[in-house]
C-alpha cells in the first residue's frame, strides 16, 4: 500500500474519496441540521410541485438559488415518474458528492504545483479521507455546495500569481458569484479575498477579481429579478439590511473556536493551524481570508457553526502544506521524530476508527421512520405529534410522508387541553394517529390523551439507529428519542403496499 501511495498517490486520494462518499451518499441519510431539510429539502419539494414558474421566482429571494436548484432536481426525478422522496434525497447527496471531488482536485493541484507531490498527497488525502469530511461533503447546505466553487477560484488564482494570465482572475471572480450566489454568507470570505489582492500590491489582479464578480453577479441576477418583476438586487440588499441591522455575536461563538480544534482531532489539528503560519508567504489568499472569515463567523448568528465548517478545507488546504514544511525545518521534531510518528500513528488510528461511524450517520432516524411508517397508510388526514415529554419541539419531516397532512402539535406550550380546542374549532381534522416523541413520562402522557382522543390503541415503537445513540451520549441535548404510535382507531385503516 505504501508502494502504491508513493507512485500514484492522486489515485490512492481517489479511491479513498470514492469508498467514504459512496459509503456517506447511500448511508449518511437524515439531516443534523434542521435547516439542511426544512429551509432546503421541504421548500424544494413543494416548488416543484407547484412547477417551473414558482422555481424561478424563487431565485429573486434570500439564499434562492440554491433552493430553486434542489427544486430542479425534484421536478426533474418527477418528470421521470421517480417519486419515493428516499431516492430524491439520495440523489442529491450524489450530487453533492460528485461535486465535492473538485474540493480535492483543486487543493491537491494548487499544493503540488507550489510544492511537490508528496505534500500535496498529504493534503489530498486529508480532504478526501478525514473522518468528518466525507459526511460534511454530502450535506445538503448552500455553505457546502460553495465550497468546491471556492477552492476551484482559488487554484485558477493561484496558477494567475505564479505564471500571470488575466483570464485566471477573471475566472475566480466569476466562480465567487455563483458561490456567492448559493450562500451569501460567503460575501465575507470574497470582500476579504478582495482586500488580501489589495492590500498585498497585486492591484490589477484585485480589479480584475472584483470587475468580474461584479458584473458576473448583476448580468445573472438582474435579468431575473426583471422577470420575476421584483425591483433588481432585492434578494441581496434585503440580507444586508437584516444582517447589519441583527448583527449579534452568535449564542455559539465558543463552539465557533473550539470545535475546529476538537473535529480535526488534536494535537494534529494543532500542527493545521501552526501550518497556517508557515504557507502564509505561498498561500496568503487562502490564509488570511480563512482565518478571518473563520474569526468574523461568530457575528452571524445562525450561520455561524455553518460557516466554521466552510472554512475547514481551506484550514487543510493550507495549514498541511505549511506544516509539512515547518516539519523538515524543525530542530525540535528532528530530534523527536519517533514520538512525531507515534502521533501520526494514533491520528490515522483514530480518524480510521472514527470514519465509518461518521460516513454513515443517519440522523434525525426516528422521525423519518415514523413518517415513513404513517406513508404506509393512505391518505392519512392529519396526526397528532405528542412532545409534551421533550424540551425542545421537534418538526417532523413531512417530505417522507409522500401526501398532504396536517400535523397537530402538542408540547409543554400547548397541552393536551388545547388539542381539544383545536379539534372543537375544526372538526375536520381527523386525526388517525398520535405519535409519542420520547419516553419520558409516557404512561401519564396516554393517560391524559384519552379524554380528547379515548379510542387509541397502541401501533409500535420506533427506536433511535446506533449512530444517533452514539451521538446521543456524547451530545445530551440531542434530538435522539424513541417515537410511540397510537393509532386512533374511530378511523381504522390497512396499511397500503
Amino acid at each position: 500500500m505504501n508502494r502504491f501511495r508513493i507512485k500514484k498517490p492522486y489515485l490512492f486520494i481517489f479511491f479513498v474519496a470514492i469508498i467514504t462518499r459512496t459509503a456517506a451518499v447511500f448511508f449518511s441519510g437524515g439531516y443534523l441540521q434542521p435547516a439542511e431539510h426544512f429551509t432546503i429539502i421541504e421548500k424544494s419539494a413543494h416548488l416543484a410541485n407547484l412547477g417551473i414558474a414558482h422555481i424561478l421566482e424563487m431565485v429573486s429571494k434570500e439564499d434562492g438559488w440554491f433552493i430553486a436548484l434542489n427544486a430542479l432536481v425534484f421536478k426533474g426525478l418527477v418528470t421521470l415518474h421517480i417519486n419515493k422522496p428516499e431516492i430524491a434525497t439520495t440523489v442529491i447527496r450524489l450530487m453533492m458528492a460528485l461535486l465535492s471531488f473538485h474540493t480535492i482536485i483543486a487543493g491537491y493541484k494548487m499544493v503540488n504545483q507550489l510544492y511537490n507531490q508528496r505534500i500535496a498527497a498529504f493534503t489530498g488525502i486529508l480532504l478526501a479521507g478525514f473522518w468528518f469530511v466525507p459526511w460534511l461533503s454530502v450535506r445538503n447546505l448552500a455553505l457546502m455546495a460553495a465550497v468546491p466553487l471556492f477552492m476551484t477560484a482559488l487554484y485558477f488564482l493561484n496558477l494567475h500569481l505564479h505564471k500571470p494570465n488575466y483570464i485566471l482572475p477573471f475566472l475566480t471572480g466569476i466562480l465567487c458569484t455563483i458561490g456567492f450566489l448559493l450562500a451569501y454568507d460567503t460575501w465575507i470570505f470574497v470582500a476579504l479575498l478582495f482586500l488580501t489582492l489589495l492590500f498585498s500590491a497585486n492591484y490589477i489582479t484585485s480589479l480584475v477579481f472584483i470587475t468580474a464578480f461584479s458584473l458576473s453577479f448583476i448580468s445573472v441576477q438582474v435579468p431575473f429579478d426583471v422577470v420575476n418583476q421584483v425591483e433588481p438586487l432585492t434578494a441581496v440588499s434585503t440580507y444586508f439590511h437584516a444582517f447589519f441591522n441583527q448583527m449579534q455575536v452568535s449564542s455559539m461563538w465558543y463552539l465557533v473556536y473550539v470545535l475546529p480544534f476538537v473535529l480535526m482531532i488534536p494535537p494534529v489539528s494543532f500542527f493545521l493551524f501552526r501550518g497556517l503560519a508557515t504557507s502564509f508567504k505561498n498561500l496568503y489568499y487562502i490564509t488570511i481570508p480563512t482565518i478571518l472569515t473563520l474569526f468574523f463567523s461568530i457575528f452571524f448568528a445562525e450561520s455561524a457553526v455553518g460557516l466554521m465548517l466552510f472554512t475547514l478545507p481551506f484550514v487543510i488546504v493550507a495549514g498541511s502544506s505549511g506544516w509539512v514544511l515547518f516539519l523538515e525545518k524543525s530542530k525540535f521534531w528532528a530530534r523527536h521524530n519517533s514520538g512525531y510518528y507515534l502521533v501520526l500513528l494514533c491520528f490515522w488510528g483514530l480518524n480510521f476508527l472514527m470514519l465509518p461511524f461518521a460516513s454513515t450517520l443517519y440522523a434525525r432516524q426516528t422521525e423519518i421512520e415514523a413518517m415513513q411508517f404513517l406513508a404506509h397508510y393512505k391518505p392519512v388526514s392529519s396526526f397528532v405529534c405528542e412532545q409534551t415529554g421533550s424540551k425542545q419541539v421537534v418538526r417532523m419531516p413531512h417530505l417522507y410522508l409522500n401526501q398532504q397532512c396536517t400535523e397537530i402539535v402538542v408540547n409543554q406550550s400547548y397541552p393536551p387541553d388545547s388539542l381539544q380546542n383545536v379539534l372543537g374549532r375544526k372538526p375536520d381534522l381527523n386525526p388517525q394517529f398520535i405519535l409519542f416523541y420520547g419516553e419520558k413520562d409516557l404512561k401519564h402522557r396516554i393517560e391524559s390523551m384519552y379524554p380528547v382522543l379515548p379510542n387509541i390503541s397502541y401501533v409500535t415503537s420506533l427506536e433511535p439507529g446506533i449512530t444517533e445513540s452514539i451521538l446521543k451520549f456524547f451530545i445530551t441535548d440531542f434530538p435522539a428519542e424513541t417515537i410511540v404510535v397510537y393509532r386512533n382507531n374511530y378511523y381504522i385503516q390497512s396499511p397500503v403496499n
